[in-house]
């Protein structure tokens, strides 16, 4: 007796519905490998979703209807005229997205097992044959195996990978160039370790209000004015992008006085005023200011500066949107500004897991599109005075590299950047003291302090 295929309607229908309610979530299941063949029972759908998506049209109900119409699959989908309710169905079978992984994973399991079972039948029909050749059919499994980690872009041999860091180890040897990493601009971080790690997972974290963002966007303004191929992806989370540009025109402008950009009403009237004191009668802005204002503007308003300001992006909405920006070109370089607010916006039940999964996230980020991922974290001051990671210390135990900015006391004004973890650049548990201008927000002179961090 002939048992059915492995399959199951309702893994199917739960990954169908998550992706027409949230299409962000299409690049994930791509990624995670399910294609047409992964669907047993609805196999036209799924083959409409990517279609779609691959066209780079919008997926949404209405004109999703329309689509399977025009492909001549609605009439075949549910049979007897039961298109429509049955997609109806579909979309609405998923309340929230919550297990969409775990079930694609599910969906994929059982497609591998209809492919063990339809091997085996060919296996075994060709055993009782003896005039056919059975050992290609024995190898033909791991051919499969093969081809399809290859066709992921997941398979490297060690011969591979060996010779790339052959070359890189050669090239360091003889010009003294750490290839994989990358100057930020920031020169206590690039003086004492060559830059960040690239690709990696880099971690800014510090007490609210300490410079966590000014030391962003100075990596960010590097990026942008030494890099012309630079591709820089903000997932802004706390500013908006009005606020975000408005702060990296004050740090590419260094004016003295910020109201230029901030409040120019008030700047301007102070110059005039200054000026009428020397005898001299003036109504606009210096050149000077309208010339800077000009370069930093031509800088920002390039479409090498991406930044996505929705607040209630989760990490895996964040991971979609750096797939949809580098289906236009690779990132260079990703930030997250800031980690508690994506792992707040979390399905998963308890801060811990909140901050695990976006901190896991992130990780998989900077392996997915092969760039330096900055992640922005918040400190929370203990009652001895210690500092600690708001709600948990994944974020620094997941990171290559992490630092903390050190504040005074008193004054509350930067006195260092403290160096918790260092995977390869030998510097963790130092302190890198720094030159921190408050109004120009910027981090100046750098050196490896001969002292131990209170870390």
């Amino acid at each position: 007796m002939s048992k059915p295929l492995p399959q199951s309607e309702d893994y199917e229908k739960s990954v169908l519905s998550t992706c027409l309610q949230d299409p962000e979530r299409i690049p994930d299941a791509i990624e995670l490998g399910v294609n047409q063949s992964t669907f047993c029972i609805f196999p036209s759908v799924w083959r409409s979703i990517e279609e779609l998506y691959r066209e780079d049209k919008e997926v949404e109900l209405v004109s999703f209807t329309a689509y399977l119409q025009q492909k001549g699959r609605l009439e075949n989908l549910g049979g007897d005229g039961l298109g429509h309710a049955t997609l109806a169905g579909i979309y609405s079978y998923a309340t929230s997205g919550a297990h969409f992984n775990l079930h694609a994973k599910n969906l994929k399991d059982l497609e591998f097992r209809r492919s063990a079972i339809g091997m085996a039948n060919e296996i075994n029909a060709a055993a009782y044959d003896l005039d056919e050749d059975v050992m290609p059919l024995l190898l033909k499994p791991i051919d499969n195996l093969v081809e399809g980690a290859s066709a992921d872009n997941h398979c490297s041999t060690s011969k591979e990978a060996l010779s790339i860091w052959f070359g890189e180890w050669e090239n360091n040897l003889t010009t003294g160039v750490v290839t994989n990493r990358i100057k930020c601009g920031v020169p206590a971080i690039d003086d004492s370790r060559e830059g960040l790690d690239n690709p990696g997972v880099v971690c800014f974290a510090g007490l609210p209000s300490s410079g966590k963002t000014a030391l962003a966007i100075q990596v960010i303004c590097h990026h942008l004015v030494n890099y012309p191929e630079a591709r820089i992806l903000d997932l802004s989370l706390e500013m908006t992008a009005q606020q975000l540009v408005q702060r990296c025109m004050i740090h590419l402008c260094g004016f003295d006085d910020p109201r230029w950009i901030r409040q120019p009403h008030s700047a301007l009237s102070d110059f005039i005023r200054s000026q009428a004191a020397e005898g001299k009668k003036v109504s606009n802005p210096p050149k000077f200011v309208m010339d800077k204002i000009s370069w930093a503007a031509k800088i920002l308003a390039s479409d090498r500066f991406l930044i996505e300001d929705d607040a209630g992006m989760d990490i895996h909405q964040c991971l979609s949107k750096a797939k949809i920006h580098m289906r236009k070109g690779d990132l260079t370089l990703v930030i997250a500004d800031h980690i508690q607010l994506i792992a707040g916006n979390s399905k998963q039940q308890g801060v811990e897991l909140q901050m695990t999964e976006t901190s896991h996230g992130i990780m998989r980020g900077a392996k997915m599109t092969n760039c330096t991922w900055v992640e922005l974290s918040q400190l929370t001051e203990k009652a001895n005075g210690s500092m600690a990671m708001k709600y948990a210390a994944t974020i620094e135990e997941d990171a290559h590299y992490a630092i903390r900015i050190r504040t005074e006391r008193e004054s509350a004004e930067v006195d260092g950047l403290i160096v918790v973890k260092d995977r390869e650049g030998g510097t963790k548990g130092k302190l890198l003291a720094v030159d921190w201008d408050g109004a120009k927000q910027i981090f100046k002179r750098a050196c490896l302090a001969n002292r131990e961090s209170l870390v």
